[in-house]
């Protein structure tokens, strides 16, 4: 879940924009950032290609360029690409060292420029599971019996991932009030508006109460219940409605039992 501690994962960060946050792929500008140093050694601090650089130069330099420009195709970055370019075209056109190298240093100098315009975060392995889940959420049946509550269940979850605790809260609440009414229409009590936890669970007990001990899905709807307390319980608040502020380990407690919830529920349904 959502790590206490930071982790830096360089593989790739996300930069903040005005309107929703933008992926990039940091590793691939560090690699070639670390070539175009190389390359700058190479080229001033040696005699080596004083007679022109070499192919093989050329090739090395060529395929970092790429992933460069790959890693840097949002717009934001057009004077990077420019300059990258360039730089790929006068590799095309001379073996001469001294233009090269100035094509080089003005490059390591754009992404040096560009990456003090950018205000990015990292995510630890957790946090980005939660952030780019590889699945849902809460299991395939949900997904597939409650497709209303999959936008909600993704925004909780990378709210959570950026320790957006109470935002987080609030789209689970969401959640919360339209697994309340399925499980309430599939036991045939409407709990549309009730929002008091204590008399959802009531008037859960007492449309429980008939059924037998027998049937399976008396089982599954016992569970649920039971989930629903813990949901209730974690919540700290006696409305469905999320108090003012949520710290980690509630918001944590809150995500986990709205899971198991909603997961009983997607058998019931």
């Amino acid at each position: 879940m959502a790590s206490r501690e930071r982790e830096p994962m360089w593989h790739s960060v996300w930069q903040i924009g005005q309107q929703d946050m933008k992926k990039f792929d940091l590793k691939s500008i560090m690699d070639a950032h670390d070539v175009f140093v190389h390359a700058t050694c190479m080229i001033y601090s040696t005699s080596l290609y004083n007679r022109g650089v070499t192919d093989e130069f050329k090739i090395e330099l060529t395929k970092h360029i790429a992933l460069l420009l790959a890693a840097m195709s949002d717009p934001s970055m057009h004077m990077c690409r420019r300059a990258a370019e360039r730089l790929r075209s006068t590799l095309q056109s001379t073996y001469h060292k001294e233009p090269i190298g100035n094509e080089v240093a003005d490059l390591r100098r754009r992404i040096l420029d560009q990456a003090e315009t950018v205000y990015c975060i990292t995510l630890s392995p957790q946090e980005q599971d939660l952030f780019e889940p590889k699945e849902h959420l809460l299991g395939a049946e949900v997904a597939a019996k409650l497709p209303e509550v999959a936008y909600d269940v993704l925004e909780a979850a990378k709210c959570l991932s950026l320790s957006r605790y109470t935002a987080a809260v609030f789209h689970l609440m969401r959640v919360m009030e339209i697994g309340v009414q399925r499980l309430g229409a599939k036991l045939g009590v409407d709990l549309a508006k009730e929002k008091n936890w204590q008399n959802i669970l009531d008037e859960i007990a007492k449309a429980l109460k008939p059924l037998s001990t027998r049937d399976a899905n008396t089982k599954l709807f016992s569970a649920a219940c039971n989930h629903l307390y813990s949901v209730k319980v974690a919540w700290r608040n006696e409305v469905m409605h999320p108090k003012q502020n949520y710290n980690a380990d509630e918001t944590e407690a809150i995500y986990w039992n709205v899971r198991a919830f909603m997961r009983d529920l997607g058998k019931l349904l």
